[in-house]
């Protein structure tokens, strides 16, 4: 479970780490998209991050909380989308996948079962 250092960001993280029993890490890399940052240096943290997370959890589920913008500015970028993206909504799930290409399976959904890329209500 890592998560952005934002407030409500963490005690969602703390949330979901309550019922897997995992700890809650704290990466600056999954923070809000900054004052004037440039989309550029958004998508090399989050690639930075995500890579990371595929690296040492390779073939494990993980789980990141983080923030609409650098998903919305950073994955259509990174990942291969087999979803249309929509702007986020709150607490909307987003599923990407990683072998030796990265694949966004889910985008804004509340579940992964209704992974057809609809936006939640």
């Amino acid at each position: 479970m890592w998560s952005s250092p934002a407030a409500y960001a963490r005690e969602a993280a703390a949330a979901v780490a309550a019922t897997t029993g995992g700890p809650v890490v704290v990466r600056t890399e999954l923070s809000p998209v900054g004052d004037g940052e440039r989309g550029e240096d958004v998508v090399h943290r989050l690639r930075e991050v995500l890579q990371e997370a595929a690296d040492l959890h390779r073939g494990e589920a993980v789980v990141l909380v983080t923030h609409t913008g650098p998903l919305e500015v950073g994955l259509p970028r990174l990942a291969r989308m087999a979803v249309r993206p929509h702007p986020l909504a709150a607490w909307g799930l987003v599923e990407l996948e990683v072998d030796e290409e990265w694949w966004c399976r889910a985008w804004g959904v509340a579940h992964p079962e209704d992974a057809d890329g609809a936006p939640t209500p």
